[in-house]
């Protein structure tokens, strides 16, 4: 898990994809807004720190919470492109190194806790993602070789999808 203090400002952050640009999402009455190639964070906070950990988990997601954690949000979005964390000002955050080992195109999985340090100074993030890879196929025409592989019906080969016309 990756954990850093960020700073935000206009209430905002996001899991990016590398390439898009991540635009105000929401309405600021649920923490996370996803949409494709980001998810927008939207803390309590307008303008200050956030500590934010992300944790990448190769399990499905549960209905567990942590201890001392509130659920706030939870889905999926596309990640078209190698991810990474930014604000609003642009600033990237490079803290966030388990982000590289999610393979793209993928469909990620988030749960998305939300707690408040025991003196209220520090408002705490906690979300785990849970990657989809998503498997590109490809429409061949089977042509004559359909005699040959002995099924005159669509078929799977590898990341090849044969029919026939």
């Amino acid at each position: 898990m990756d954990t850093a203090t960020i700073s935000v400002a206009h209430q905002q952050y996001a899991i990016v994809s590398d390439g898009v640009v991540s635009l105000y999402e929401g309405d600021g009455s649920t923490m996370t807004t996803p949409s494709r190639g980001y998810l927008t964070v939207t803390p309590s906070t307008e303008y200050g720190q956030v500590e934010v950990s992300i944790d990448v988990v190769m399990r499905e997601l549960d209905d567990y919470v942590p201890q001392g954690w509130t659920l706030e949000g939870h889905g999926s979005f596309q990640a078209v492109a190698g991810l990474r964390v930014e604000t609003t000002d642009g600033q990237v955050w490079k803290q966030f190194t388990s982000l590289g080992g999610i393979q793209f195109p993928s469909d990620v999985l988030y749960r998305a806790y939300r707690q408040y340090s025991s003196d209220g100074s520090i408002e705490r993030h906690r979300l785990e993602l849970t990657p989809r890879f998503i498997v590109p196929t490809h429409e061949v025409d089977e042509g004559d070789l359909a005699d040959e592989i002995g099924d005159d019906g669509p078929s799977v080969l590898g990341l090849h999808v044969f029919t026939e016309d």
